[in-house]
């Protein structure tokens, strides 16, 4: 098991942040303690809802302006967003959304079944939980050092421990 080799400027394991590359690079660091973690479908289920709500589909029929897609449309939107997944586990996870009322069908228009915000959406929405690189680097570490992972632990104290003087 090999990892890139990051290592720490300072002795403490939080220090606070300097210039935008120093912290960029500590971010760095911390996240690859995850590389093998594997995604789970209801990250890419948040994942997706996160895209909706960024680019601005949010709207049901007749409160404002809005714009949606028919279900092939969406999946092909899907596929744009995220070209690493297969069509398959996409329209997967869509039907997913879809049979929890997450996201329905319209019944405004019965010869064109749109995809509106479902009855289910908002708490949804509020059980969104922030990905590895929207957390900051002080969340990070806390994962790495007080999270369940004793390989994780292992590892940074490997990389940054060392043994310490002792006065006399």
């Amino acid at each position: 098991m090999k990892h890139k080799k990051y290592k720490l400027d300072s002795s403490s394991p939080v220090k606070k942040m300097g210039s935008a590359k120093e912290t960029k690079k500590i971010k760095e660091y911390y996240l690859s303690f995850f590389d093998k973690e594997k995604e789970t479908p209801k990250t890419l289920q948040d994942k997706m809802l996160k895209v909706l709500i960024a680019d601005g589909w949010r709207e049901p029929d007749g409160v404002k302006p809005y714009w949606t897609f028919k279900k092939n449309k969406m999946i092909e939107y899907f596929d744009r967003a995220f070209p690493k997944h297969k069509r398959s586990i996409l329209n997967a996870r869509l039907n997913e959304l879809m049979k929890v009322a997450v996201i329905e069908k319209s019944v405004k228009y019965k010869t064109k079944p749109y995809l509106i915000k479902g009855r289910c959406w908002d708490s949804r929405v509020k059980q969104i939980e922030s990905t590895l690189e929207d957390k900051t680097v002080e969340e990070l570490c806390t994962n790495v050092i007080m999270g369940n992972d004793p390989v994780r632990k292992a590892r940074f104290i490997t990389d940054n421990g060392t043994q310490g003087r002792v006065d006399k």
